[in-house]
């Protein structure tokens, strides 16, 4: 019964590293400095979702990497590799980006070599060195998909506001289609420029921190 209460407490402590990172402090929200790798190619959703998913997989092969070299490099060299790593890593992405997805490396090839060098990927990888693997990929996981959401959501008052239609397969394998909303002549096209993307973010991120506090204060 004992043992059955701590694999209990266990599961619910790493459920709640997983909500954690993924809603409560999700990286992109929290650490602005984050923003200008993301937030510029969200232009349309189909762009933030998949630009997400390269993220995801980035946090979580970074973990991976960054405990398997922990194990045969003494920890003040760690963070110099780590950079090497980071960099090498962004670089085959976007090569591989470039055979399979040459649409989206088109528009944005410069923001996935930007992720090397962007804070992010950093992060993780602290974080990965404090916690052990199972604990890390969990962080790794709930962060990817708090920035998909994100992204995903400025994209959603971007394109939608922006353009008045959705268009998807221009990235995906999948029929290119285009939905129209039935209001392009009322569209505010400046949003699809890449200050639209800041101004979109702001806004957001006001309504976030102002929800975030009146529950604070509800609490109390």
């Amino acid at each position: 019964m004992r043992a059955q209460m701590q694999t209990l407490v266990k599961e619910s402590s790493l459920l709640n590293i997983f909500k954690k990172q993924s809603f409560s402090e999700n990286k992109l929200t929290l650490a602005v400095i984050s923003l200008f790798p993301m937030i510029f190619v969200t232009k349309t959703i189909e762009a933030a979702f998949v630009f997400g998913l390269v993220v995801l997989i980035l946090l979580i092969i970074t973990s991976l990497l960054t405990k398997a070299l922990g194990k045969v490099i003494e920890k003040p060299l760690q963070l110099l590799v780590a950079m090497v790593v980071l960099i090498t890593l962004s670089t085959i992405t976007k090569m591989l980006l470039e055979a399979f997805i040459p649409n989206l490396t088109n528009d944005f090839g410069i923001y996935v070599i930007m992720l090397g060098v962007g804070p992010l990927l950093y992060l993780n990888v602290f974080h990965a060195n404090e916690n052990n693997l199972k604990v890390s990929v969990l962080e790794s996981l709930g962060t990817g998909i708090g920035v998909i959401i994100t992204l995903v959501i400025v994209a959603l008052f971007r394109e939608v506001l922006g353009s008045g239609v959705i268009t998807i397969g221009k990235y995906l394998p999948i029929a290119k289609t285009t939905i129209d909303l039935g209001f392009s002549k009322y569209a505010i096209t400046n949003l699809l420029q890449p200050y639209g993307a800041l101004i979109i973010f702001g806004l957001l991120l006001s309504v976030y921190v102002l929800i975030k506090q009146r529950k604070e204060v509800e609490l109390v």
